[in-house]
């Protein structure tokens, strides 16, 4: 599998612990439109893993 980050603004505390689902929604390309399982989480970025996306994938999600 290969490994995305997601980063976004610095939270106060993590937003997700490894294992947690999360929903990523209006992102492009549309492959990230998905649940994915989280592996790593700090309080601006985290990280999943999926056979289906591209090598050292790097997206930017705003967090609302």
């Amino acid at each position: 599998n290969k490994i995305a980050t997601v980063t976004f603004a610095t939270q106060s505390i993590p937003p997700a612990l490894p294992g947690e689902t999360i929903v990523l929604s209006g992102v492009n390309p549309t492959v990230y439109n998905a649940s994915w399982t989280v592996i790593g989480c700090t309080t601006n970025s985290l990280t999943f893993s999926s056979a289906s996306i591209s090598p050292s994938s790097y997206i930017v999600i705003k967090c609302l």
